[in-house]
């Protein structure tokens, strides 16, 4: 597009567009303030200026580049020294809280001056790739002009399901049908839209305020109170993306400025997209906070659904991804995560590539240390968005069998605080972590819930996210190595085994650093328990800490032995079998106690124990009637006695009213119809009946029974710890006892990392009784390495 830029005299309506004859390219003539023209004519002399300067000096003296640390993330954490200022880009922030990390390799970071004369520019009409219909239109079935009181009453007189005062649609008469969009148009294309070229598409991009009529749509403010605290108490201490205290305060002025377009960041629609996100979020992890005690309230699943689109519409309307802030992001991954399922890798493996450019543009891979301009409390959020990215890429790794995308040589962000979000930025909190960090004071507990002195500064969302998030770096290591081609070396072996050791030890003192909750002990105080440590969220916390340990030997378990580990680590294979026992188990108690309920949104609902159950079936299917069996079989039969409608673990009690609902695509309750074949072929190997199964009252009774499992620790024997290890026997390993066993080499059933890449041929053969399970493992002396 062709643009003519005069000096607005006086008489002329400013803005006007005069379009040229020519029937291809349309000029267009805006006209602008003349002080406004002499200011940019002036930073354009600046910068070309500078331009000329910087080609006549040395490049050695102007433009060096500082070199680049590449911090050891082995052991990320608070007790790291600060990253060293980074000269190599700068975090640039604009209008409507944009900001954008200009690297010295991005054309933009050639001069500050192309930034302030962006931002003069920034006023006038630009094209985007969407219509102007897309931002005033009310989409997927949304009414703009309902009416709460008519849609309660009508809710209460109708079978139909109405959403009140969320805003769902309402029929407009007997028989009316409800206009319905294409999911196309609510969640965008997967290709790249045509660039439009019609004048009536042109919207201004740069900020965009509140939509008066996106707002009518939202819950009223009295269920969205009871969302949010749903979302703080049981989405926030697993995923933690915001700062708790500034969020309640920016959400309270939210509601007083509702309808004031010009109410400062609060009234831009990426804090609304935020706000949804955060609601759909806690509709799903608290399903009770949707009806608030309110007479025909949705149900909660139409509830989370119709706010999902809520915030993807918001999305869109803020302009994301294309003019990104930390607030939509935020809700970008909110959106694309909570209903994530691990059976179907493939369907959110698309995002992670979005979401890690926003990232990179939004500067979250350098750590806040180098930005002067940010503050404590914005320091530790972005730390905390960046390492969930990151952490949700080693989820879908694992399950997609794809390796990690996240390069660690690109970032340089420490790990997150254990602070109470409170202490965030005091001089009492930055006391302590320099302590710590220092080695002069070790790591303080928390503070038992029940007592009546809470002086400790360290939270249970700290201390549990820290230490998944430490698992998840072990892990994803792990995964990068199994995706290398070629065997696996010595070095690489003897490392991997001592890391799940290190993690181990490391997972097991910040056990030691929550409470023990005593379930017999059912009394609290109200003002003891907040949403930083209260005595489920302490149990959950010691669980699944507990939990990562035994994650890192299911998911390598397959692909280490497909080396030749008989020397190097002779205890790996009935150390894997004890993992997965042990990890159902917890599992199982996850799904099962219904002190969990506000977590089990994550905890079975986007995470499944698929490679321990796979492990322990394939063992049951090679070594029937070993010592292992007993226990594996028991239990893989209480998991699959808690599986739900429709596929996998579900959390909730023993009726239909009290449980969750796990809806799988076709894809992902394939997964679990050969689990359920290979059990019942597994079974028959045994000699035993395969219609003998528990029932979900037992498996339930029988999980609230158990105590809290313990964490099995590797004891360091073998060569790599200074000891002797027995002489391996060829085509297996040695346990404990000194007896060989079989060990799956992987290769036979498709040499898949993860349940969702195996390779049902295979399986389908030996269902059918073609095909005979032989999982030997392949060891030549002669060549130890593989090589």
């Amino acid at each position: 597009m062709l643009i003519f830029i005069t000096a607005e005299t006086p008489g002329e309506v400013s803005g006007q567009c005069r379009h040229s004859s020519n029937t291809e390219e349309h000029p267009n003539d805006v006209r602008i303030p003349t002080a406004r023209l002499e200011t940019m004519e002036a930073r354009i002399a600046a910068l070309s200026d500078m331009v000329h300067v910087l080609q006549t000096q040395t490049s050695s003296g102007v433009a060096s580049s500082a070199a680049r640390s590449t911090t050891d993330l082995s052991g990320a954490n608070v007790n790291e020294p600060d990253p060293a200022p980074d000269s190599s880009g700068h975090l640039s922030r604009q209008e409507g809280g944009r900001m954008r990390y200009v690297d010295q390799t991005y054309w933009a970071s050639m001069c500050q001056e192309v930034s302030e004369l962006d931002g003069l520019l920034s006023g006038q009409a630009r094209y985007v790739l969407h219509s102007a219909t897309d931002v005033s239109d009310q989409e997927d079935d949304i009414d703009p002009e309902f009416d709460e009181d008519s849609v309660a009453a009508q809710r209460r007189n109708d079978a139909g399901r109405l959403l009140s005062d969320l805003g769902q649609p309402t029929t407009r008469g007997a028989g009316a049908s409800v206009p319905t969009r294409s999911h196309q148009q609510l969640t965008g294309d997967i290709v790249s839209q045509p660039l439009v070229s019609l004048a009536a598409a042109q919207v201004t991009t740069r900020t965009v305020a509140r939509n008066p009529e996106f707002l009518r749509q939202l819950p009223s403010k009295r269920r969205c109170d009871a969302l949010l605290e749903g979302y703080i108490h049981g989405y926030h201490p697993i995923v933690p993306m915001i700062h708790v205290p500034t969020f309640r305060h920016r959400y309270e002025e939210f509601w007083r400025t509702r309808n004031d377009v010009n109410a400062g960041e609060t009234a831009s629609m990426s804090f609304a997209a935020l706000l949804v996100a955060i609601l759909y979020a806690g509709s799903v992890a608290c399903p009770l906070a949707v009806s608030s005690g309110a007479i025909g309230a949705p149900e909660p699943d139409e509830a989370a659904t119709h706010l999902q689109k809520l915030a993807t519409r918001a999305l869109r309307l803020s302009n994301f991804p294309r003019t990104p802030t930390l607030d939509s992001f935020r809700a970008y991954l909110i959106c694309q995560t909570t209903w994530a399922r691990e059976e179907e890798p493939l369907s959110c493996v698309a995002f992670v590539g979005v979401a890690l450019r926003v990232a990179t543009m939004l500067g979250l891979h350098k750590d806040p240390s180098h930005f002067p301009s940010v503050n404590a409390i914005e320091a530790e959020v972005r730390r905390r968005v960046w390492w969930h990215l990151v952490h949700i890429d080693v989820l879908v790794a694992a399950a997609s069998g794809l390796p990690p995308m996240v390069d660690l040589d690109c970032w340089d962000v420490r790990g997150i605080s254990e602070l109470k979000e409170e202490h965030f930025g005091t001089s009492a909190g930055r006391t302590y972590e320099e302590l710590v960090k220092t080695r002069k004071r070790p790591h303080d507990g928390i503070a038992d819930p029940r007592g009546s002195v809470h002086n400790s500064l360290i939270s249970t969302i700290g201390v549990l996210v820290a230490g998944k998030l430490r698992a998840s770096l072990v892990l994803r290591r792990t995964l990068t190595r199994l995706s290398t081609r070629g065997a696996l070396t010595t070095a690489e072996l003897v490392a991997m085994r001592s890391e799940f050791r290190l993690l181990s030890e490391d997972l097991a003192a910040r056990i030691a650093r929550i409470p023990e909750p005593d379930p017999a002990d059912a009394w609290q105080s109200a003002t003891d328990s907040t949403y930083e440590n209260n005595l489920a969220l302490n149990r959950w916390a010691r669980l699944l800490l507990s939990a990562y340990v035994d994650v890192q030997y299911c998911t390598a378990y397959h692909g280490v032995l497909k080396a030749p580990v008989s020397e190097i680590w002779p205890e790996l294979y009935p150390q894997a079998i004890e993992h997965c026992q042990s990890f159902l188990t917890k599992c199982a108690q996850m799904a099962s106690i219904s002190d969990f309920s506000n977590f089990q949104w994550s905890w079975p609902g986007q995470r499944q124990p698929l490679h321990a159950i796979m492990i322990l079936l394939i063992d049951l299917l090679q070594n029937p009637h070993n010592a292992r069996a007993v226990a594996s079989r028991k239990a893989l039969d209480i998991c699959f006695a808690l599986c739900g409608p429709h596929g996998g673990l579900v959390g909730g009690g023993t009726g239909p009213e009290t449980t969750m609902k796990r809806p799988l695509t076709e894809g992902g309750q394939e997964a679990w119809v050969y689990f359920r074949r290979l059990r019942t072929k597994a079974w028959q190997n045994a000699g035993l009946d395969a219609e003998i199964v528990w029932t979900r009252e037992q498996a339930v009774r029988y999980c609230n029974q158990q105590g809290e499992p313990e964490i099995v620790v590797d004891d360091g024997a073998g060569p790599m710890w200074g000891q002797s290890s027995p002489t391996p026997a060829i085509g297996g390993v040695f346990d404990r006892s000194g007896a060989p066993q079989a060990v799956p080499s992987g290769e036979e059933y498709g040499g898949a990392m993860s349940p969702p890449s195996i390779d049902w041929t295979y399986l389908d053969a030996v269902l059918e009784g073609n095909r005979h399970v032989d999982l030997e493992f392949d060891f030549d002396p002669d060549n130890p390495a593989g090589g």
